[in-house]
């Protein structure tokens, strides 16, 4: 997230377009990490990396409230790479 601003946000704080859409990635991404464990994030970035500029540290972030700007497509990258991991 070079570059970009990064600002805490409370999951029912998203607004603006496409923002009850992002609540619930972050919500299964949390699931995910919960039930996978630490690790869970390298692999699940692993599996979006080769389309796009999603990082374990990115998703971390994301996990802990602190979401920068981000086209809608990097959300939907992360809920299909959910969508294979059964999240």
């Amino acid at each position: 997230m070079e570059g970009k601003s990064v600002v805490p946000v409370q999951p029912g704080g998203l607004t603006g377009g496409h923002s009850e859409e992002k609540r619930e990635i972050i919500r299964r991404l949390r699931e995910y990490r919960k039930t996978g464990g630490p690790g869970s994030l390298v692999k699940l970035a692993e599996a979006i990396r080769p389309k796009g500029r999603i990082t374990d540290d990115l998703l971390r972030e994301m996990c802990q409230d602190r979401v920068g700007e981000m086209p809608i497509s990097q959300w939907r990258r992360i809920a299909r790479a959910l969508s294979l991991y059964g999240s």
